[in-house]
């Protein structure tokens, strides 16, 4: 939502050229349990990307990923990495030399659950009743559901303890015909048992 706000804002193109996303998640919980996904897990799969990125955005044909940082110094380029932990379980001093190593325009945004050396650090506080129903009345409306009642809004919300991704899950468990308190059992549990077996993978 941040990236599309940036690169659907007029005023971004004074101090940013491009955005880079990139997506080191492993898995993705959803109604129906955990999904694997086809991630990236090495650094040199991570630069690929870049460079995979790099060629896309701007009509290139870059072989290498040094070529394509060299021929880019002077690009003002926002790269976000997202699950970045991924990476930095196992190789937080290789991500720090590739971060050393990047042009100074270029600016790096990062999500982790592992803290990064000489980085600017934003948590991400809970999220707000208000805020909460907000967004569960939008996911809701956007995987075409029926309104709910604001009694109901309130009681998913706070059974979900304002967590987005319980929100998430109670909402589509609603969509395929549960109630609003088996889902909220389901999503909870499901919710912990992936967190733990992160944890201890971790």
């Amino acid at each position: 939502d941040l990236l599309n706000t940036i690169v659907s804002t007029p005023s971004f193109s004074k101090t940013l050229d491009s955005v880079i996303f990139i997506t080191m998640k492993t898995e993705k919980l959803t109604s129906e349990g955990v999904i694997s996904l086809d991630s990236i897990e090495t650094m040199e799969e991570l630069r690929n990307n870049i460079l995979e990125s790099i060629n896309y955005i701007y009509d290139e044909s870059f072989s290498a990923f040094d070529e394509a940082k060299e021929a880019m110094a002077n690009e003002k380029i926002l790269l976000c990495i997202d699950n970045l932990e991924t990476l930095l379980r196992e190789k937080q001093d290789s991500f720090e030399e590739l971060n050393y190593q990047l042009p100074p325009t270029w600016q790096v945004l990062v999500t982790s659950r592992i803290s990064i050396s000489n980085a600017t650090i934003l948590s991400l506080e809970a999220l707000k009743e208000k805020s909460a129903i907000h967004l569960a009345r939008t996911y809701l409306a956007k995987r075409g559901g029926a309104p709910l009642d604001e009694g109901a809004y309130t009681q998913l919300t706070k059974g979900c303890f304002y967590n987005p991704l319980a929100i998430r899950l109670t909402i589509d468990l609603i969509v395929t015909g549960h109630d609003i308190p088996s889902s909220l059992n389901v999503a909870n549990k499901e919710i912990a048992e992936f967190s733990y077996n992160n944890l201890i993978g971790a």
